[in-house]
């Protein structure tokens, strides 16, 4: 009795070890399944992430209305964005709506940055609704996480279009420093067939009625192989910390991942009409002045505004700098040329 006690036991731990097993590989299974996949196999899908507006934060935005933290479809964190739209009894004077991706390196930064800037207050008296995207930084999740997600996010915000009050033929696309390389990135992801499939990002906004009418550019990073070339020592030195983070290598500068980042390798002539504006010291200009070159030699409609002094990078965000406020100007002509 002993003896076929002992044998029903081992059965027993067989069976069991056999279900643990069975359902750790259902697991990893999942996770796998369910990832935002990297290398593109994965394609965006409206039942990944169904949304209701309804659920994130509506407070009200000097005369606008803002809508807080309404999630895109993503695995990875930072996957939401804001919206400061028009009420919707003012919604027929919205001129166009500006997509802004911040800056930082790709290591810090966020979407809040909106919220206490005047800038962007001035584009939303000027008649542009301005939607703020958060995304994953680096070293956690580097290249080319964010780009991924923004291009979740662009397609959520083509679905949200009606709730929000966007006319998805009136997009502008913004960014400062290391936002302007993902909004670059993902642009050429759409004008560029080639390029889309290199990075195995689709393109989608033509098949959605949608239009980018412009890029703005404040003072963009548009080439990451000269991430640590800015002329000011200190810099330097911070960005090429940021670039190792970022593409998780030391010599990042060489590599095909940075090569991928020089937008003006890519322009084709369907790229956007384009603005450039960026500081003299410690920024990108060079980086400007040879895309302004390439945009030319395209046929690319390109405006620009290089101020002189002593002007900090990302000096457009400044509000009380007299640059800023001049080029806030230039901006906004460029934006409703771009819309008209």
């Amino acid at each position: 009795m002993g003896k076929v006690h002992f044998i029903g036991k081992k059965k027993l731990q067989k069976f069991l070890r056999m279900a643990f097993f069975s359902l750790f590989i259902f697991c990893i299974a999942g996770f796998v399944g369910t990832s935002d996949t990297l290398a593109g196999s994965r394609r965006y899908s409206k039942a990944a992430a169904p949304v209701n507006i309804a659920v994130s934060r509506r407070d009200a935005y000097y005369e606008f209305t803002c809508y807080k933290d309404i999630p895109y479809p993503s695995t990875y964190p930072n996957n939401y964005y804001d919206a400061y739209v028009y009420p919707n009894e003012r919604r027929k004077k919205v001129l166009g709506t500006i997509i802004y991706v911040h800056g930082g390196g790709f290591v810090s930064g966020s979407k809040e940055v909106v919220e206490d800037n005047p800038y962007f207050l001035a584009w939303l008296r000027s008649g542009f609704q301005v939607i703020a995207v958060d995304y994953s930084l680096a070293p956690d999740y580097p290249y080319p996480t964010a780009l991924k997600q923004l291009s979740y996010c662009v397609q959520k915000i083509l679905e949200d279009r009606d709730k929000l009050g966007i006319n998805p033929r009136k997009l502008i696309l913004m960014g400062d420093s290391a936002g302007v390389n993902l909004a670059g990135q993902f642009l050429l992801t759409q004008t560029n067939e080639s390029y889309g499939k290199k990075l195995g990002i689709p393109s989608f906004l033509t098949r959605r009625g949608a239009r980018v009418c412009g890029l703005i550019s404040l003072s963009g990073l548009l080439d990451c192989t000269r991430f640590h070339q800015t002329g000011l020592e200190e810099n330097d030195e911070l960005f090429l910390s940021w670039g190792r983070d970022y593409f998780q290598d030391d010599e990042f500068y060489s590599g095909k991942k940075a090569e991928e980042t020089r937008l003006e390798d890519f322009l084709t002539r369907s790229f956007p009409p384009t603005f450039l504006s960026d500081a003299s010291i410690g920024s990108f200009r060079e980086q400007a002045l040879d895309f302004e070159k390439k945009c030319k030699a395209l046929g690319i409609p390109v405006s620009s505004y290089f101020p002189e002094g002593d002007l900090p990078h990302d000096y457009e965000l400044h509000m009380d700098l007299v640059e800023a406020e001049e080029s806030l100007k230039e901006q906004i002509n460029f934006a409703r040329s771009a819309v008209s």
